[in-house]
């Protein structure tokens, strides 16, 4: 893993640490297991942000990508 990936990693669960209400905490969450190809914990992320608000566009797309990620060679 590279230092900005771990930094990510750290920020991102502060963020749902102080903000669990927060649908950009848990996207950014569901950015780092996506960067990290780690998938279904991505997806289980991007849907717990947009179960907080279903207008937030950014954690819709980010799902999608997890599935197009998974058809396409690594």
């Amino acid at each position: 893993m590279t230092t900005a990936t771990i930094q990510l990693f750290i920020d991102a669960h502060r963020l749902v640490d102080s903000f669990a209400d927060s649908a950009e905490a848990w996207y950014a969450v569901g950015c780092y297991y996506y960067l990290t190809h780690k998938y279904e914990k991505a997806r289980i992320n991007f849907l717990k942000a947009t179960s907080l608000n279903p207008y937030f566009a950014p954690a819709w797309l980010g799902y999608g990508h997890t599935f197009a990620a998974q058809v396409r060679p690594q």
